[in-house]
């Protein structure tokens, strides 16, 4: 499937460079006055001619009066979306959900979070030239009060530039961390790392089954022997667990060295949340495994369609559909181990912390030991009157 998708995606990632976010901005009095997010709007419209990539700017902006003429464009397709300010509360419309909606969401979202660093900054400033003010004439000077508000200003205005500066250069670096700029590839190509993870349930399945009395031969000869059934249960999980992650190494290798694919400089990260991802496939298999009392075929039928119904939610067919459904039914998505890998390799290229790939991270540890405990739970009470 790495193959088929390379081959669909190949003249896609030769034009995938980055192309600035077309957005309108109503510029009204609400935005003129609000020197911060105008500032910031400002920052990201630049490009940055300093860096070694020579990156192209973030935002591509149209400044409009109203927002009936902004609402011409986005029906048009002209634009991505609109934004308007109320009171400093930012409002975006958007015509359908996309990967540059999400993106210019996101970008919107991290300029308001950084607001209260410049509201108090202005509010350190009048206590700044009160201690000023006092220092001098302690001192015997006299306070010259208009040079001391420029000189504290200007302070103040130099710190927030490099704020600025931060947040379009580092910390919404949504040019991407790669030298591949927002390859739209890469994110089908998580869903098929998600994918490749669940997988591990066939293995834990099968192996579990062999271990149960009443559906093969060696469970039979298990359930009256000696061992004790925790020991017998983490030792076949680990096994299993270790096959998967080996065959998990043969696909990155084949994906980075045959197939050329570019996962960035997050490659440290991308492989720990796989390494979980098949921790939780794994543990799905053996609950399922243990769970369900049916033939292996009924089970392997079980577990493809969830695993294919599960990587469909979270964006196999196009990112637009696990942006429909983190906004329809977020529920959905918040159990979905599919989800809770593609979205924290997602977030790796999106956002700009780690807080919800760490969020990510612990979902899929709770879902596993949920699983594992779940089947050790019912593997301990099972008895059977004759085999």
């Amino acid at each position: 499937m790495g193959i088929l998708f390379r081959m669909t995606f190949s003249n896609m990632q030769q034009s995938s460079s980055f192309q600035a976010i077309k957005v309108a901005i109503i510029n009204d009095e609400n935005y003129k006055n609000d020197l911060y997010f105008s500032n910031a709007i400002s920052s990201l419209e630049k490009s940055d001619t300093h860096s070694e990539k020579d990156q192209s700017p973030i935002l591509n902006v149209t400044y409009v009066d109203d927002l009936e003429s902004a609402n011409i464009l986005l029906e048009n397709k002209s634009i991505s979306g609109i934004l308007q300010l109320e009171q400093q509360k930012p409002a975006l419309t958007f015509k359908s959900p996309g990967v540059r909606e999400t993106i210019l969401k996101k970008i919107v979202e991290s300029i308001n979070d950084k607001r209260p660093i410049y509201e108090q900054q202005l509010a350190n400033l009048e206590t700044n030239i009160e201690s000023a003010i006092r220092s001098k004439i302690k001192s015997g000077q006299k306070p010259n009060i208009k040079e001391l508000q420029s000189e504290i200003g200007q302070s103040i205005s130099q710190n927030l530039s490099h704020k600025l500066k931060d947040l379009s250069e580092n910390t919404i670096d949504f040019h991407s961390t790669s030298d591949k700029v927002l390859d739209y590839a890469v994110i089908e190509y998580y869903s098929l790392i998600a994918m490749a993870c669940l997988s591990g349930a066939f293995i834990s399945m099968f192996t579990i089954s062999s271990m149960l009395a009443n559906m093969s031969e060696r469970g039979k000869r298990l359930s009256v022997s000696s061992a004790k059934k925790p020991v017998l249960i983490l030792s076949s999980f680990l096994s299993c667990y270790l096959t998967h992650l080996i065959l998990l190494t043969v696909i990155f290798l084949f994906n980075i060295f045959i197939l050329k694919i570019d996962y960035g400089n997050n490659l440290p990260r991308i492989l720990l949340i796989s390494t979980l991802g098949s921790l939780a496939g794994i543990s799905l298999g053996t609950s399922i495994g243990t769970l369900i009392k049916a033939t292996a075929e009924v089970k392997t039928n079980i577990i493809t369609f969830f695993f294919l119904f599960s990587c469909f939610l979270a964006g196999m067919m196009g990112p637009a559909i696990k942006y429909l459904v983190d906004t329809n039914l977020p529920f959905l998505n918040k159990i979905n181990p599919a989800n809770m890998i593609v979205d924290g390799l997602y977030s790796l290229n999106i956002y700009d912390d780690f807080s919800r790939y760490n969020s990510n991270i612990i979902s899929l540890i709770c879902f596993s030991f949920l699983c594992i405990f779940l089947s050790i739970t019912v593997l301990k009470k099972q008895k059977f009157k004759s085999l």
